[in-house]
């Protein structure tokens, strides 16, 4: 599947306005010392579901030394304003969706840096992440699929340090699949991703 074109050029767009200079990171407040995606302490998804919670103080989420791959088991958590930054420390890191689970998605007005305090030059990839729209139900138009691998909404920011680099490969944005129209209902459009339309009947339109 082909990254949506609309979206590679949000992200093209985005990465262009990027700044070169490498920025000073905010202070650490939480370490990713597991590969695992689950939301048990030690995980990048826990961290981040923390931090979005307030239950860590805004900051960096830093990636502890060898760890290189995370298979996702949901898509990704989305990075809120107080995910500050993320911190590669001198990883190569590669998040892998399995062709099914969408990746790096910033919510509106969330600012953040991917950084490197590692020195060394290294590289963030997002692997076969996709973003698949729900089906719509009972003549429901299909879901939005957007963002594959990255999804930077209206308001958001996001800086690559010149010392890291964003690399996508083989993800995917698609949209859900409409729902066949019923005589005596009106289902609910499908979600952003995967969120199915509700059922609707004759009283009564479906939600999404």
């Amino acid at each position: 599947m082909a990254l949506d074109t609309r979206i590679w050029k949000k992200i093209t767009s985005t990465l262009l306005c990027l700044s070169a200079s490498v920025h000073a990171l905010p202070p650490v407040t939480y370490t990713v010392i597991s590969t695992a995606d689950t939301d048990t302490p030690g995980t990048l998804r826990y961290g981040i579901h923390q931090i979005n919670a307030g239950l860590i103080a805004p900051g960096t989420i830093q990636i502890h030394s060898g760890i290189t791959s995370i298979t996702l088991a949901q898509s990704m958590m989305p990075i809120s304003s107080l995910v500050q930054a993320i911190d590669l420390n001198g990883n190569n890191l590669v998040i892998n969706g399995g062709n099914n689970l969408a990746g790096l998605f910033m919510q509106p007005f969330a600012t953040t840096i991917i950084g490197n305090s590692g020195g060394t030059p290294v590289s963030l990839t997002f692997s076969q992440t996709a973003s698949i729209g729900g089906n719509g139900a009972s003549g429901g138009g299909g879901g939005l699929g957007a963002g594959g691998g990255l999804f930077v909404a209206p308001n958001a920011s996001l800086t690559i340090d010149n010392n890291c680099l964003l690399s996508l490969t083989s993800c995917s944005a698609v949209g859900g699949a409409g729902g066949v129209t019923d005589f005596f209902s009106i289902g609910g459009g499908g979600g952003m991703s995967q969120g199915m339309g509700g059922q609707g009947n004759e009283f009564s339109a479906g939600g999404g």
